[in-house]
């Protein structure tokens, strides 16, 4: 098929030059761009948001499903409509946690047994990891987390594998993995922030977060498993550092500094883990991706590359947690998507992400697989600038 579209072409470029006129390739884009069209597809969709539909969230981790599906997992998310000034009200739908399905260009929230809550007697709420289908159904990893959810307040208490049934996609099940007590100062390992499937192996990565540094920094855990059998904690082996060990005491805390979400890609021969760079400024919106000829590694900063740079941070807003959806990209292209909010107010005290439903929202990026190379850094990318009225603290406070 592809030889018989480029005889096409070359005579139809052979016509073009017969009557005078250029003809030539169009280029592919050399450095990332956002993905227009599925921008304006989540856009669309969530400012056409109904009574308990999807309008805006964070996370994005998404799942192929068999047929051509795609599943859409969200951490915190606002349902319902949105007023015709691009506005949401302040009482609006909010959860910690949703599922949004694909089927073509139709995106549906699923209501029903999600979002994924924690059972009782354990504190806190469901943010989401990653997942992929296995033995017919599709599992999902999420991490607890507890706090009163102001200012940052908020730890990382656990892990759990939920589990969905296909092709209906009826929650089924909710375990919380065991884990061995952490460190002081420590959060436990949080498992399931990436998956990868390469050859006979399914590779878990996940973090730990250093409690006792202002900038809490999270650290890089790895572990794998023969392919289909991530619900299978015993079939587990932990990176050591040194090797391989079924004890998951024994897992290494890997000198890879990561965000709380992140995602390992294939880049033509080699592997890269792509995460916003580590950073204490939430301002800092690099895309960075650790290179590496393994799945395990190792991920250094000197074989690094910055892939993307986010201009929502020259608006005063932030970005966070880097995941990839190579599904939707292809040989040349990997599709990125990433997270913003904002901590700006109004005059009127009213957060921004309340004022301007597109603040709060993923946004996607088309990366060209030739910028995944170690020493590469992407140009700036012009963004907008903070407007008038918009403070980084309540105006109402100070000015008392």
């Amino acid at each position: 098929m592809g030889n018989l579209r480029n005889a096409v072409r070359i005579l139809a470029c052979a016509s073009v030059f017969a009557a005078g006129a250029a003809c030539s390739t169009p280029a592919r884009p050399t450095t990332a761009v956002p993905d227009t069209a599925l921008n304006q597809r989540w856009t669309r969709a969530g400012d056409a948001a109904g009574p308990g539909q999807w309008s805006g969230a964070d996370g994005t981790s998404s799942v192929p499903l068999p047929g051509g599906r795609t599943a859409w997992f969200f951490s915190d998310t606002y349902l319902g409509p949105v007023n015709p000034d691009g506005s949401r009200e302040s009482g609006v739908g909010f959860v910690h946690n949703s599922l949004v399905v694909q089927d073509g260009s139709r995106l549906t929230t699923v209501a029903g047994d999600t979002p994924v809550h924690p059972s009782p007697g354990l504190p806190g709420w469901y943010w989401v990891g990653a997942g992929h289908v296995e033995g017919g159904k599709l599992v999902e990893f999420y991490h607890r987390l507890n706090g009163s959810g102001a200012e940052w307040d908020f730890t990382e208490q656990g892990v759990a594998l939920a589990t969905f049934s296909l092709p209906g996609l009826r929650l089924e099940s909710v375990r919380e993995l065991p884990a061995p007590w952490p460190p002081a100062a420590r959060t436990p390992v949080m498992w399931g922030s990436a998956l990868y499937d390469d050859g006979p192996w399914t590779y878990v990565y996940g973090y730990r977060g250093h409690l006792d540094q202002p900038d809490r920094p999270k650290w890089l855990y790895l572990a794998r498993t023969p392919r289909g059998h991530v619900g299978d904690l015993a079939s587990w082996s932990y990176d050591t550092g040194a090797g391989w060990s079924a004890d998951p005491a024994q897992a290494a805390e890997l000198p890879t500094r990561v965000d709380s979400g992140f995602a390992l890609v294939r880049t033509g021969s080699g592997y890269a883990l792509v995460t916003r760079r580590p950073s204490a400024d939430l301002g800092d919106g690099a895309v960075m991706a650790y290179l590496s000829a393994s799945p395990a590694g190792p991920f250094r900063a000197e074989d690094s590359a910055i892939v993307y740079r986010a201009p929502e941070t020259s608006a005063g807003q932030y970005v966070y947690q880097v995941r990839a959806h190579p599904q939707l990209g292809g040989h040349s292209r990997i599709v990125l998507s990433y997270n913003v909010n904002s901590t700006l107010v109004d005059g009127n005290c009213v957060p921004q992400n309340l004022r301007q439903v597109s603040v709060y929202r993923p946004r996607f990026v088309d990366v060209p697989v030739d910028a995944f190379r170690p020493g590469y850094t992407a140009p700036p990318v012009r963004g907008a600038t903070r407007g008038p009225g918009w403070f980084s603290v309540c105006p109402k406070l100070t000015n008392r």
